[in-house]
């Protein structure tokens, strides 16, 4: 897979972006990103949805 400028400019926005504690970037999470990457190069692209979770919270955002 190579680094495409028109991809890259497509996705980065800091709209998209959101602070996290090292503990919610790091063990299942970093796996799951790095079988992500290693999709997308084996299978040449991949595509991935991602949401938000909240603990301790049975509120939902789809009405």
């Amino acid at each position: 897979m190579q680094f495409d400028v028109d991809g890259y400019n497509d996705t980065f926005y800091t709209s998209s972006s959101s602070p996290q504690g090292h503990e919610s970037n790091a063990g299942w999470w970093d796996r799951l990103e790095q079988k992500d990457h290693y999709w997308a190069v084996r299978d040449d692209s991949v595509y991935s949805t991602i949401g938000v979770a909240f603990k301790n919270s049975s509120k939902t955002c789809d009405k």
